[in-house]
């Protein structure tokens, strides 16, 4: 997604929270060849999609900062010590 790529992975604990399905990327069962070729193939065939997704895979991307990742787990924090 940093270089401006859609991404096609598993899906996997964690993915989910990366790659906005059809939006960013796709994810595909893992363990099925089958599922990554149904993911690829239209991003392959269709140019205009692709592109569209590349630009939302890059702006994802740089929306996920260190910065940010600190503040929402200062969030979590204060969330988890109120009663």
């Amino acid at each position: 997604m940093a270089s401006g790529l859609p991404t096609v992975c598993a899906k996997a604990t964690g993915s989910d929270a990366l790659v906005v399905p059809g939006e960013t990327g796709e994810l595909a069962t893992p363990g099925d060849p089958a599922a990554f070729v149904a993911a690829i193939t239209p991003l392959l065939q269709d140019r205009a999609r692709r592109q569209a997704m590349a630009r939302a895979a890059r702006s994802r991307a740089e929306s996920m900062t260190w910065s940010r990742a600190l503040d929402q787990l200062a969030g979590h924090w204060r969330d988890a010590r109120e009663p």
